[in-house]
């Protein structure tokens, strides 16, 4: 049986504990909240381009570009996905993983060959041990730079125009609310660019520069931003589950305290009680 010694050291431990955990989800909700104003800025500019892009190509249809065009073999996938550095964040990263695990069985059944782009070390090293081709590796760090989303960007594109893949897609946690977040997957390579606008009210405008250089711009762009996009998601998304797990992990360790503070007086009501009894007996014992 522990002694009241034991117990209060193992309490002073917890409480320790309970000022880490409080400290975290204080860091997590500041962080939490510039990544929220990053993401609001950068959903309209995303937007913009994707119309932009989809009225030039209503307006030129001779217009081709290679990263909007459907291979009619899909014979390499790359899954571009984007997971922490740092744990502490619940089912933050298992669920991008679970998610991302039964896309590549659904392409396996296919038989298509599988290589993965990784965003935060999570992922990797799980990837890794599964021995998945793996193209590329970057830690995610803070604060996230677009100049990352366009190296990334620029690996992909190269390598869907050379035929090295054939198609992308990228997965993450899309920030959603405070208590919520939704695992996402979607195609970035091909582009599949819908039309806005009725066949009837499109008129043929003059580019300059041309449709073809214009449109490659723009979708070299549309990449890099959607990837910027996601990483900012992502990285929101990351805060609020670990301001969650924190929360919980501090109120477990507030449940924890109470009930070991209880079993410290137990303890040393019982060692007062048997200390009380030995004096009793002494003295009986000295009296007779």
């Amino acid at each position: 049986m522990a002694t009241a010694r034991d117990i209060k050291r193992k309490i002073n431990s917890v409480k320790n504990i309970q000022q880490i955990t409080k400290a975290m989800k204080l860091i997590a909700t500041t962080k939490m909240q510039k990544s929220q104003n990053a993401i609001i800025n950068a959903r309209p500019y995303a937007n913009s381009i994707y119309h932009l892009m989809s009225r030039v190509l209503q307006r030129s249809r001779e217009v081709y570009c290679s990263l909007l065009e459907k291979r009619g073999e899909v014979k390499v996938t790359c899954f571009l996905v984007i997971t922490s550095e740092r744990g502490f964040c619940g089912g933050f990263n298992s669920n991008v993983i679970k998610a991302i695990t039964n896309l590549i069985k659904d392409k396996e059944k296919e038989s298509k060959n599988i290589c993965m782009l990784n965003l935060g070390s999570k992922g990797y090293f799980y990837f890794k041990r599964q021995n998945y081709k793996n193209i590329g590796h970057y830690p995610i760090q803070e604060p996230i730079e677009y100049s990352l989303s366009q190296d990334i960007g620029s690996i992909l594109i190269e390598k869907y125009i050379s035929k090295e893949i054939d198609e992308a897609y990228i997965t993450f946690n899309e920030f959603k609310s405070l208590s919520t977040q939704r695992v996402m997957s979607l195609r970035i390579l091909p582009l599949n660019i819908e039309p806005e606008i009725e066949e009837k009210y499109v008129n043929e405008y003059i580019y300059e520069p041309d449709p073809i250089v214009l449109l490659q711009t723009l979708i070299a762009r549309y990449i890099n931003i959607q990837i910027h996009k996601a990483l900012l998601e992502s990285f929101a998304a990351e805060q609020c589950a670990r301001m969650v797990a924190m929360d919980s992990a501090t109120k477990n360790a507030k449940e924890m305290i109470s009930n070991l503070q209880l079993n410290y007086n137990r303890v040393r009501q019982a060692a007062i009680t048997k200390e009380i009894s030995e004096i009793i007996g002494g003295r009986e014992a000295l009296s007779i």
